[in-house]
């Protein structure tokens, strides 16, 4: 069982979400109508910065450009 438990919580999955939580609670002094307000908020700018993503192409990337063949190379 112990083994169980080591394995199934020692993963940042699990681990960073818990953390992030109690140290958001700690900072508004345990006040659930804060915290709700906070996550609600948070979850909402995840969401549309999901779908503004989503929504735009993908840009193609800027074609390098060499350097004058009679420049001093300066590596």
């Amino acid at each position: 069982m112990k083994a169980l438990i080591e394995r199934s919580l020692y993963q940042p999955s699990i681990v960073l979400p818990i953390l992030m939580l109690v140290r958001l609670m700690t900072a508004l002094d345990f006040s659930v109508t804060q915290i709700v307000l906070v996550l609600a908020f948070k979850g909402t700018r995840y969401v549309f910065m999901r779908f503004v993503m989503r929504s735009q192409p993908a840009q193609a990337p800027a074609p390098m450009q060499s350097a004058p063949q009679d420049a001093p190379c300066h590596c």
